[in-house]
């Protein structure tokens, strides 16, 4: 349906790019991004608008790695700066569509719990860019609470991200296309991950055929009782 393509670009495009090749990452996982949301939106007019704002992401990303291709001295820096900001301005517009194309998905096929966590990660992003704008202005100020805020403004964007991905991850195993409710899951390439959806698939058995046989206990429990209370009630008549 696309949340597979998704959950993969978004890791290389705000995971894998924390390193001096950043920029070759980011394009890379825009551009896979750029496919999924094609994809996704045949089923969410929402993901329309978030891929306009990931193909401006992507446009920054290559303008920023073809500059990097040329020797223009200290002028790269000013335009690696410049892309940067635009680049991370683009991405607060990014997720704010992406929160609200997934809410209304999950919405149209009953995924309530779904739904509040675009919410809730909406919400947490919010205080992000709080937390974010509070270390900025108090980089040079002298306070003993400004370091703390700094390091918030370093560890909690890396909190988001995991919830982000958990939000993903969550709407790729929970919604698919019509018809394809019953179709077995497409094994990966990759054997770790095919034993690691198998484990939790077996687990996630277990508990249903655990719930079912209580649900079919009590139920019979609860039937034998009304059973016994007619029996009761004829008896004294």
């Amino acid at each position: 349906m696309g949340f597979g393509l998704l959950f993969l670009g978004y890791i290389a495009t705000f995971l894998m790019s924390i390193n001096s090749f950043g920029v070759v990452f980011r394009l890379t996982g825009c551009a896979i991004m750029l496919s999924a949301l094609s994809k996704l939106s045949r089923y969410e007019k929402g993901f329309f608008y978030v891929n306009i704002s990931c193909f401006a992401m992507t446009a920054v990303s290559l303008f920023e790695c073809v500059f990097g291709f040329f020797d223009v001295g200290w002028q790269y820096d000013n335009i690696k700066n410049i892309c940067m900001s635009i680049f991370l301005v683009l991405t607060v517009i990014f997720h704010s569509l992406l929160y609200l194309a997934i809410y209304r998905i999950s919405k149209d096929v009953g995924l309530d719990k779904l739904r509040m966590s675009s919410v809730r990660n909406a919400v947490f992003a919010s205080i992000e860019l709080v937390i974010l704008l509070c270390a900025y202005v108090m980089w040079n100020i002298e306070l003993g609470i400004t370091k703390y805020i700094v390091m918030a403004g370093i560890i909690y964007p890396f909190i988001i991200l995991v919830f982000n991905l958990v939000l993903i991850y969550s709407c790729y195993k929970n919604i698919c296309e019509e018809g394809d409710e019953e179709a077995p899951r497409k094994p990966s390439k990759i054997p770790f991950l095919n034993k690691l959806f198998d484990a939790s698939e077996k687990r996630e058995q277990e508990i249903f055929d655990k719930t079912k046989s209580y649900a079919e206990k009590r139920i019979a429990e609860d039937f034998e009782k009304k059973k016994n209370k007619k029996k009761h009630k004829k008896k004294r008549r």
